[in-house]
């Protein structure tokens, strides 16, 4: 089963939506994923990663799939503590105080039970998306236990399948997803660029999980911005 992992385009976050570079980012994504032949769409229930995931849903008539659970605000309240010199709520991969001690546990698989953590919601939040990815996994008829992916027997799989959420929450999925400790993945990989493209292949023959592409981008700004004649 292949899994395409979308971010959302350029946000105006005051009002939850996408901005004119945004709606031109997913325009420009999704004609490229449009080549896929998708399945299912699944996206998070916020207007900027639904009105993206639109884009898709529209160019290949697909419903699309809303899951509360993917939403940027509770993975924020799991791994964005509050920093003190960014005065509001910051990830711990950025943040003043923690980014230094999540680095020094990103081998650790229980990092969130060290005592750095201990006044954070981090276990909270690994056991919270352990529950949720492969719940939802079970659903597409894919059985995660103990780093291995098994097919559940008399479930059809799907083969393709497009997930429009957020950068912040793609640090916590991808690294349940594919059994690599938060403090590890968000140390070693960039947050996603708006319309950021992640695909991943489970294998249940091989009972493996597979980076096949990480962070691609499908567009290019200067032509926006040429158009439009503005800068960045």
């Amino acid at each position: 089963m292949n899994i395409f992992f979308i971010r959302h385009g350029m946000p105006d976050y005051k009002i939850d939506s996408l901005t004119e570079l945004g709606k031109y980012q997913a325009d420009y994504t999704t004609d490229y994923l449009k080549n896929i032949p998708f399945d299912m769409i699944f996206s998070s229930t916020l207007g900027r990663a639904f009105e993206t995931a639109q884009y898709l849903a529209k160019k290949i008539n697909k419903e699309i799939i809303k899951l509360e659970w993917a939403i940027e605000d509770i993975a924020g309240s799991y791994f964005a503590p509050y920093d003190e010199k960014f005065k509001g709520l910051q990830w711990f991969f950025w943040h003043s105080y923690y980014l230094n001690k999540v680095t020094k546990q990103s081998d650790n698989p229980l990092w969130y039970e060290h005592e750095d953590f201990k006044d954070t919601k981090a276990k909270e939040g690994v056991l919270f998306y352990r529950k949720q990815v492969n719940e939802w996994l079970e659903s597409l008829g894919i059985k995660h236990e103990h780093n291995m992916y098994t097919k559940i027997e008399g479930k059809e799989t799907p083969d393709n399948i497009a997930f429009f959420a957020h950068g912040g929450m793609a640090m916590a999925f991808l690294s349940t997803l594919l059994d690599v400790p938060y403090s590890y993945f968000c140390t070693h990989f960039n947050c996603l660029d708006t319309c950021g493209v992640v695909h991943i292949y489970i294998d249940t023959d091989n009972h493996v999980a597979r980076i096949i592409s990480y962070n691609e981008v499908h567009y290019d700004n200067s032509l926006f911005a040429k158009k439009n004649e503005v800068k960045f």
